[in-house]
């Protein structure tokens, strides 16, 4: 995915959800590269989805779509979200529409403030901290060999196998529930080393 986004300028929105399948709003399959099509090439975007119309309430019915839905966490009800190469997240509902998003990302990205139905999550974004996407390649090519260094020392066996196309394997494969606790304990470490790594290898 991040070796795609490295043959642009800038990062493009990568769809996440509908995972190839039609979208529920507009009924357009998503782009050959996998995003929105609605929101798809968005600016100085990692991470995108438009929503697909879902109303993001706690009460939707059960499925795929209300998987990510937190009664613990009101912004989580916002299903649309688009995450920023600077590591900010906004969100929104599903049902605004990729032309409002996109204008909403155009501008907050020259610094306006956020319309009443979105909102920034709390939770920064993995990579923050990164300056450009060459870095933001670089701590995400470096994640994985992160991931495996902590699995070794939660006391399982090097995941070679994630090592070598994490797209196909897990990272959890042969950990018992209190070795992937260990591992999942230490994230904040693990994504702080990726980006530290990546300031290092990478000029700003």
């Amino acid at each position: 995915m991040l070796n795609e986004i490295t043959k642009t300028e800038e990062p493009a929105a990568v769809q996440t959800v509908l995972n190839g399948s039609t979208c529920f709003s507009c009924g357009c399959p998503p782009t050959s590269d996998g995003q929105d099509p609605c929101i798809a090439n968005l600016p100085a975007t990692v991470h995108a989805c438009c929503g697909h119309g879902d109303t993001g309430t706690a009460d939707y019915p059960k499925g795929v779509r209300a998987l990510i839905v937190d009664p613990a966490n009101p912004v989580r009800h916002k299903q649309g979200y688009v995450s920023l190469l600077d590591g900010r997240t906004l969100r929104f509902p599903g049902t605004v529409g990729g032309k409002r998003v996109r204008a909403v990302v155009d501008a907050v990205l020259v610094g306006a403030e956020l319309p009443a139905d979105f909102i920034w999550d709390d939770k920064p974004s993995w990579w923050t901290g990164v300056k450009n996407l060459a870095q933001l390649s670089w701590a995400a090519y470096y994640h994985k060999y992160a991931y495996a260094r902590w699995v070794v020392q939660a006391g399982g066996k090097y995941p070679k196998g994630y090592v070598r196309d994490e797209r196909k394997h897990s990272w959890t494969t042969g950990l018992d529930d209190a070795q992937i606790r260990f591992v999942l304990e230490h994230q904040q470490e693990i994504h702080a080393e990726c980006v530290r790594k990546a300031l290092r290898a990478v000029p700003a």
